[in-house]
């Protein structure tokens, strides 16, 4: 999975803790909220704020980055976990909403099933 391209949905609804599917239309993602219980593709693990004066295209080109950079050490810290960014769409940018959604996923385009404990919950 990447975050190159649009989500259909509001990426600013999901919160820490919830888990998505996700499906790709073209250059579309479509996320489905469902419970962690299930299998699923991604869950979220937090927010990152976009650099200062940073465009559309710089948040999308480095919303993995941002996110990486901020999780991937405790999120993981090895090659089963994969950290990835998610950004609104390009209208939404541009109206204020510039955080990166940080999402924590298996390898190699794997599902996961149960909520993926926070580092150091166990």
């Amino acid at each position: 999975m990447t975050t190159r391209g649009t989500w259909r949905l509001a990426v600013g609804q999901m919160v820490d803790g919830d888990c998505w599917i996700i499906e790709m239309e073209k250059d579309v993602y479509r996320a489905t909220p469902t419970s962690c219980a299930e299998l699923h593709d991604n869950q979220v693990i937090g927010v990152v704020p976009a650099l200062a004066h940073m465009n559309y295209k710089k948040g999308l080109d480095n919303a993995n980055k941002l996110c990486g950079d901020k999780f991937e050490s405790t999120w993981a810290p090895d090659v089963e976990w994969v950290v990835y960014g998610c950004i609104a769409d390009e209208y939404s940018w541009n109206q204020g909403f510039t955080e990166e959604v940080c999402t924590v996923s298996r390898a190699h385009g794997a599902q996961a099933s149960g909520e993926i404990p926070a580092p150091g919950a166990l």
